[in-house]
């Protein structure tokens, strides 16, 4: 599962997926070894290869058959992060508070130290009773921290020890999406997915622009520092990728993957926005 994990980088999500095409590979007689070497049902990932047959069916009936074009990206992982993004943002982000930066003396000077898991603190958007900010509440028998960010109420919670990313430390951007949260002694998130600033930018809700502070809000709550020239941009962009996509729906024979806005959204969730 490290191993599953170093690759598709800080997703949970991209994670089994890349579990799931792993174990596809193998023949049927070498499929129950896999699963027990990383710790999954057998069952479990027979029932999603149902559930992939079944969607793969739907899309075909649908208009929208399989070609070497429509799967090259199925094992770009930041396309794949960024598509887990885009189906649970807005309403599903964590925002990752990080400590300050730590730094040791080497022989090249000072190098900045890996974090600790430990030591992050992870908040969703929640409506809290005003009257218990920056307080706990254990009116419902679980201890829950409330607190505001730019006045949006927020609510703590906790990377669950069953996630991948329960031991990690370092984080590119402090944004993540989530699929499910449990309560039981605490809000734990069962699943995670860092996500990346070009695909917050694309698919994470309403843009707003503040051109005096070099910022961009996101959904009303979401912060990237940005200059007022990319946020016009990337708004235009948005439309554009609207305009296709409602084309792509009344004609599945359009192959919107040769259009230049395409090609351009690709390489940017690609890259990170560095064009190589």
């Amino acid at each position: 599962r490290k191993d599953l994990f170093k690759m598709v980088g800080n997703s949970d999500h991209a994670m089994f997926a890349a579990a799931y095409l792993k174990w596809d590979s193998y023949a049927p007689t070498e499929r129950r070894n896999y699963c027990d070497m990383v710790g999954l049902s057998m069952m479990g990932m027979r029932d999603v290869k149902k559930l992939v047959k079944q969607l793969d069916s739907s899309l075909s009936t649908a208009g929208y058959r399989p070609s070497e074009e429509s799967d090259r990206n199925a094992k770009s992982w930041r396309t794949i992060r960024a598509c887990v993004v885009a189906a649970l943002a807005p309403s599903q982000i964590v925002r990752v508070l990080r400590p300050s930066a730590k730094y040791a003396e080497t022989l090249g000077g000072a190098k900045e130290k890996d974090g600790e898991a430990r030591e992050l603190k992870f908040f969703i958007q929640t409506g809290m009773d005003p009257t218990l900010e920056n307080k706990q509440d254990t009116s419902s028998g679980m201890r829950t921290i409330y607190r505001r960010y730019h006045d949006v109420a927020e609510e703590r919670v906790f990377v669950h020890p069953s996630s991948a990313n329960f031991s990690t430390g370092n984080y590119s951007c402090p944004w993540l999406v989530y699929h499910e949260l449990v309560r039981t002694s605490k809000p734990f998130l069962r699943d995670a997915t860092e996500c990346s600033a070009y695909a917050l930018l694309l698919f994470g809700g309403t843009l707003k622009v503040q051109a005096g502070n070099s910022t961009i809000i996101i959904a009303d709550w979401l912060r990237l520092a940005a200059n007022a020239r990319i946020g016009a941009l990337i708004g235009g962009l948005r439309k554009t990728i609207d305009q296709l996509l409602q084309r792509k729906i009344q004609d599945p024979n359009f192959d919107i993957t040769v259009t230049t806005e395409m090609k351009l959204v690709n390489t940017l969730l690609v890259t990170d926005g560095l064009g190589f």
